[in-house]
């Protein structure tokens, strides 16, 4: 009986999706915009394929989970020739435009985010790379707004992206949503007006469209296309989801605790399921033996390639990928590689969800130094190339830059337990454009800067480590407010690794409130101050153990309890003055 109700609610789901979609098809080409008097005429391009064949997505770019500005300077003109090097002929570019709005009333987007994607769009076209710009938008909300929410933002924001893109070549696309996570009907509907939008004023650049349900297989195969011809079909592919999203702090509690699940399924390397994950005994035992399997994904894809042939419509994976935390190095290698085969197969396109990070394409634990850290067998098993290792001369650097108006390259920012954190904040700042402002944090709260991608070397082979200077300038606005700024290591990254910290403390007690004071800090000053292991949940007390080796962050902490007020800080820098 229940299975019986399901299929008729499924049944009744895909008949309204259905027939709110013919009834829009009927009035494409001929009704009247929301937005304007002008008749919408489609695109009189006809895209018979995809462009392009694989790439990658560049992640954190242009992605802020507060309202302000991310580090424009987190990739430049070498990233684009790393991807090409590698075989890439397409980079998709997630942007976050519902946090870069400098007028709620318009919805205007800031000038600053064009100025960059100019940069982006000039180096793409340069070097014959695609370039998408997908609005990755409410991201950063704790929960998904409804439909008119999001439609209000795609009729603000689109108009303003065609504007500004309409004169760029065929390299650069447009992708209306990432994830809708609205109702298929609903979301069917607005990501039409949104097209339409878009058409009223670019009638020539292809433009992605994807179905509901975050862009799953399932949505995307029971929609009806749309009548404009130069549409790409787009959706995103995580399966099994136990095995490429075991660990992942962000997935559903049971998932994130899982680790070492293998793939393809092996029922002798299936581990132990301990807290949470013991929830899904009963699914890894009887369902994942058949959809840990290679054939079971080949399956899935099956169904968008009948998609795409039944209705003549080029089609592309826009995000694939496994979790690198626990999930096995040599399954995840496999997956990458029997995905890339299978896409392969029925001839469509993919973007991997991420050059770096914990989906990307370098070798866990690295710096992510391109194109030595790449993990070749994953590489290989895309079909990409594996460029020539280069040598890594030590001792290169000189002067670390941190923050200075955006973080120092492939630096990336973040915060916790605090009001808020502006990283563009331009009103005052101690020198240069902008500076970052810390509000109202509880103790512990903190700024961290990841460090990953930097190569501290040099540092770790000063013999006098007074020659290394760390300087930044502060201007404390409430004798409440402190924090402890601190390089945090991970200790080579071992199963038993604590992250020490070499530490120094700054209170508002030392300085005169609202006025700018920089410190500059011989490093050897510094303090190794101990460390707080998330992985056993446990402080240490300090061993002398810090090394410059494994620096992987810069923390801003509100060591000494709450403060109230705003914290101004600029001009984070690490120099070296000799040898």
């Amino acid at each position: 009986m229940k299975k019986s109700l399901r299929n008729l609610f499924l049944s009744s789901m895909i008949l309204t999706t259905v027939f709110a979609a013919v009834s829009c098809n009927k009035s494409e080409g001929t009704s009247e915009s929301q937005n304007s008097n002008k008749k919408v005429e489609w695109s009189d391009k006809v895209l018979e394929k995809t462009p392009f064949k694989k790439g990658v997505n560049f992640t954190l770019w242009f992605e802020a989970w507060n309202p302000g500005v991310p580090n424009l300077r987190l990739y430049d003109k070498s990233d684009f020739e790393n991807v090409k090097s590698l075989g890439c002929d397409v980079i998709r570019l997630p942007i976050h435009f519902d946090m870069f709005v400098e007028d709620k009333e318009t919805g205007k987007i800031k000038d600053i985010i064009f100025e960059y994607l100019d940069k982006a769009c000039d180096w793409a076209e340069e070097l014959g790379i695609y370039l998408i710009i997908d609005d990755h938008s409410f991201n950063g909300l704790s929960k998904y707004p409804v439909y008119t929410v999001v439609e209000e933002h795609l009729l603000k924001t689109w108009p303003q992206i065609a504007e500004h893109f309409k004169n760029r070549s065929d390299y650069i696309i447009y992708e209306i949503l990432n994830e809708p996570q609205i109702g298929q009907s609903e979301w069917y509907l607005t990501q039409l007006k949104a097209l339409k939008a878009i058409r009223q004023i670019d009638r020539e650049h292809t433009v992605v469209v994807t179905g509901a349900d975050w862009g799953s297989i399932a949505a995307l195969t029971t929609m009806v296309p749309y009548q404009d011809k130069n549409l790409i079909y787009t959706y995103h592919f995580y399966d099994p989801y136990r095995f490429t999203h075991q660990s992942a702090s962000w997935a559903d509690l049971p998932t994130a605790c899982l680790e070492n699940i293998p793939f393809p399924y092996d029922a002798e390397r299936m581990p132990a399921l301990r807290g949470q994950a013991k929830k899904l005994e009963n699914e890894m035992t009887n369902s994942y033996p058949r959809s840990g399997t290679v054939e079971a994904l080949r399956e899935t894809m099956k169904k968008v390639a009948d998609f795409g042939a039944k209705n003549n419509v080029p089609l592309w994976c826009g995000e694939m990928g496994v979790h690198n935390v626990a999930a096995p190095e040599a399954d995840r290698n496999y997956w990458y590689k029997a995905v890339n085969e299978i896409l392969t197969e029925f001839n469509i396109p993919y973007c991997v969800w991420g050059l770096n990070g914990s989906f990307g394409l370098y070798n866990k634990g690295s710096q992510e130094i391109f194109p030595n850290d790449l993990n070749v067998e994953l590489v290989k098993g895309l079909g990409m190339n594996v460029p020539e290792m280069k040598e890594i001369t030590e001792g290169a650097r000189s002067k670390y830059v941190i923050y200075d108006d955006f973080g120092g390259r492939g630096i990336t920012f973040n915060s916790w337990m605090c009001k808020s954190t502006s990283y563009d904040y331009s009103e005052d700042k101690a020198e240069g454009s902008l500076c970052i402002k810390w509000s109202d944090s509880e103790q512990y709260g903190a700024i961290a800067a990841d460090l990953t991608q930097v190569d501290f070397t040099p540092v770790a082979d000063l013999a006098d480590k007074s020659n290394a200077v760390f300087s930044f300038s502060v201007k404390f606005t409430d004798p409440s407010q402190g924090f402890q700024i601190r390089f945090v290591d991970n200790d080579g990254g071992s199963e038993t690794s604590r992250p020490w910290r070499l530490s120094y403390d700054v209170k508002a007690s030392n300085q005169p409130l609202n006025e700018w004071k920089t410190y500059s800090v011989p490093v050897n000053q510094m303090i190794d101050t101990g460390a707080w292991s998330n992985r056993f949940n446990q402080w240490y007390e300090s061993e002398g153990k810090f090394s410059w080796n494994y620096v992987n962050q810069l923390e801003i902490a509100c060591e000494f309890g709450n403060f109230t007020g705003d914290v101004f800080i600029d001009d984070i820098k690490l120099e070296l003055t000799g040898k």
